[in-house]
């Protein structure tokens, strides 16, 4: 990403299976600087549907089309 993120931002949650539309909240203020370690928030459009395979320590990216923007891991599922 050339440009730093913010809160609010729309990719696509990486499975690895699908992209799944989700969007991006930053606890720490309205923007996501590069390149920084970030506690955010995601939410799923149809969370429930994902419940088997999303659960506490699941690795993701996230992408913006065929580029991945970040990478994580789930801490809490709910």
């Amino acid at each position: 990403m050339s440009k730093q993120g913010f809160s609010g931002m729309r990719p696509s949650f990486n499975t690895g299976k699908e992209l799944i539309m989700c969007t991006v909240y930053s606890k720490k203020g309205k923007f996501i600087p590069l390149g920084t370690l970030q506690d955010v928030d995601i939410e799923l459009p149809y969370g429930e549907k994902y419940s088997d395979t999303i659960r506490p320590g699941y690795r993701f990216s996230l992408n913006v089309g065929s580029r991945v923007i970040g990478q994580g891991v789930v801490e809490k599922y709910s």
